[in-house]
């Protein structure tokens, strides 16, 4: 995105079940080679695979989690 916003993918805490991939509406996931492979053009950051991924190994960067705590906004469901 042009903002500087991206998906991080945590490859220690991520159990390679796939789930992400799957959840994404955009094909901005795929698993390659045992990792997670983010596709910066296709993802839209809605949060679908962060809020699905079981173990937290996605999520949005931390740049825009002090943003949105400094504005009183929650990122979690």
């Amino acid at each position: 995105m042009e903002d500087g916003r991206r998906l991080h993918w945590y490859g220690d805490r991520c159990i390679r079940c796939g789930l992400c991939v799957g959840i994404c509406p955009f094909d901005a996931l795929t698993l390659e080679d045992g990792m997670i492979k983010i596709d910066h053009d296709k993802c839209t950051l809605c949060g679908l695979c962060v809020k699905g991924c079981p173990v937290a190994a996605l999520a949005i960067r931390p740049q825009l989690e002090e943003i949105a705590r400094e504005r009183g906004v929650s990122l979690e469901a």
